[in-house]
């Protein structure tokens, strides 16, 4: 046999709403991105999180070792994440310490993936692009039916 390798597109968004059981869901996400530096595609890139449990889903996520950027901060990212339109091939597959470096940020020790609150899908926001590496887009939704949207979007951004 040969080896062959399938690869294409993806923007994977995570939905989680308030039927979930939030514990498993986020450790989940947290060790899909983890896995190899987030570098497969088809681990997350995003998490849309219904709003009646956006603080309960955030809170897990920081108790798992998830660091939110600040506003100032996520500007960096921005800056990194695409370069020229094209995603940077420079923090594919990077460890949060390699990351942190190249964002110029300071991401506590024992950091697993940085994220970044935010609103926006489309070019304009380079967080909502595929990232291949350990962080993720945050986005707040009003209802499931809501999210469900957003994530469609995400899928079909990419």
């Amino acid at each position: 046999g040969h080896p062959s390798v399938g690869v294409g597109a993806g923007n994977t968004p995570a939905v989680i709403d308030d039927s979930a059981d939030i514990e498993a869901a986020v450790s989940s996400i947290i060790v899909s991105k983890t896995f190899d530096n987030g570098v497969i595609c088809a681990s997350e890139q995003s998490v849309v999180v219904q709003d009646n449990v956006y603080d309960k889903v955030k809170a897990e996520f920081q108790k798992r070792g998830a660091y939110f950027l600040t506003e100032e901060e996520k500007e960096k990212v921005r800056k990194k994440v695409i370069i020229d339109g094209r995603l940077n091939a420079d923090i594919v597959g990077q460890s949060i310490p390699n990351l942190s470096k190249i964002f110029g940020i300071n991401p506590p020790p024992g950091t697993k993936v940085i994220i970044g609150e935010v609103e926006g899908i489309g070019k304009h926001e380079a967080l909502s692009e595929e990232k291949l590496c350990p962080v993720l887009a945050f986005y707040k939704a009003p209802t499931f039916e809501v999210a469900v949207d957003m994530a469609d979007k995400l899928i079909r951004f990419a």
